[in-house]
């Protein structure tokens, strides 16, 4: 648990951000505080959760059917004042988030190294687009000075898992090795949530259509 210096009203801005991002990260629109506290390090007291969540909602800063209690699993969706909002608090640099270290392929296993896949036209539709649109992302995204030479190595890895899905057969060993192992560092390391919301969405489906399909 990590206490938060300032009090409730430094709580109700760390959670709005924590929140804002975690839905970025996910990809979805909806998010509870415990999706949030798996990927961010927030103070769980109970009673500022509950009343946080609750304001959220009357300030009309999110939309969601909370019940009186318990709400920690409960999701929320961010409204496009409550969007504003936590973006006007990043933008002030007023939020200091500490991210939870954790491994995004965990719960991959690594593939045979003889395991040969052929992808149908739709399996390839399927994760196709979603590199194409992580390659647009990364070729207008300027990289992270902290970091310099991680998007060029990302940008080339995940280049050349294309080449090997567009090939249509080929090892799954070596799309773990190349685009998967690719993603996974991206999610980690890369500080833009978009596109660490797109490496997610495209980490989902290879896994669904290619690394554990039947």
């Amino acid at each position: 648990m990590t206490i938060l210096v300032g009090g409730y009203t430094s709580f109700e801005e760390h959670l709005l951000v924590a929140i804002y991002y975690t839905s970025n990260i996910l990809a979805k629109d909806e998010v509870s505080f415990a999706e949030a506290k798996s990927l961010y390090a927030l103070d769980d007291n109970t009673r500022w959760l509950n009343r946080a969540m609750m304001h959220f909602v009357d300030v009309k800063w999110a939309e969601g059917p909370l019940l009186l209690g318990e709400v920690e699993n409960q999701p929320i969706e961010l409204t496009a004042a409550g969007l504003r909002q936590a973006e006007e608090l990043i933008a002030a640099d007023k939020i200091v988030l500490e991210r939870i270290s954790f491994d995004p392929l965990g719960g991959i296993k690594i593939p045979a190294s003889d395991r040969i896949v052929s992808l149908n036209h739709n399996q390839l539709a399927a994760v196709v687009q979603p590199i194409d649109d992580l390659v647009g992302a990364l070729d207008a995204d300027n990289g992270d000075p902290d970091q310099p030479g991680l998007r060029e190595q990302i940008l080339g890895e995940v280049r050349a898992g294309r080449e090997l899905i567009r090939a249509g057969t080929f090892r799954s060993f070596l799309l773990y090795e190349t685009l998967v192992r690719a993603l996974g560092e991206l999610i980690k390391r890369y500080s833009n949530p978009t596109i660490v919301a797109l490496a997610n969405a495209l980490l989902g489906a290879l896994v669904s259509e290619i690394l554990q399909a039947k």
